[in-house]
């Protein structure tokens, strides 16, 4: 797979819209030579909100999971956990 030069200067063009950069990666489909240039490159170099994700990754540990927190949340397990000490 060859790095085409509007991969990087397409996109360009629609960051004067845009809050951030998402450069979309798979692993082991993404060659890594053409993320090194998408990063190097200079006009990519300026940009100040570029994010990268990373899809497919394989894990070693099989479970996931996430939470967030809101006030009422932090609350609400401050309360139990003051009851499970006593």
């Amino acid at each position: 797979m060859t790095l085409h030069r509007s991969l990087v200067s397409d996109a360009y063009l629609l960051t004067k819209y845009s809050d951030l950069t998402l450069l979309i990666t798979r692993q082991n489909v993404t060659p890594k030579s053409v993320l090194k240039k998408c990063l190097n490159d200079e006009k990519m170099k300026k940009l100040e909100h570029v994010g990268i994700v990373l899809n497919g990754a394989q894990f070693e540990r099989k479970d996931y999971s996430y939470y967030y927190n809101t006030e009422k949340e932090i609350k609400k397990r401050k309360k139990r956990r003051k009851k499970e000490r006593k």
